[in-house]
């Protein structure tokens, strides 16, 4: 069996989301996520505004891809099996592309 690890930029992605899941559920709004995640205080921006940043539309995709983990994506990731994007990377190639 081939060893699968989960990349860095994916364990940072999923580690994202996690955040986000315990933030929704602890009651904080997106606006409040978001501020949190990103960096940036989008908290005081128009509706309008926010309805149309990047940050509202980044929130929605980790928030969407976060749920499907939980309820029961993380299986996949267990079974080293399909993912959405390329979430594994074969450590053997990896030590073989780095000699």
């Amino acid at each position: 069996m081939r060893q699968q690890q989960i990349s860095a930029f994916h364990r940072h992605r999923l580690i994202l989301m996690l955040r986000i899941l315990d933030g929704l559920r602890d009651g904080a709004s997106r606006r409040e996520i978001a501020s949190v995640i990103f960096g940036r205080d989008v908290r005081s921006i128009s509706a309008v505004d926010w309805q149309n940043t990047s940050a509202r539309r980044h929130l929605a995709r980790l928030i969407a891809e976060g749920r499907g983990y939980v309820s029961g994506g993380y299986r996949r990731i267990l079974r080293g099996g399909p993912t959405k994007g390329q979430l594994f990377h074969n450590a053997a190639h990896e030590r073989t592309s780095s000699a």
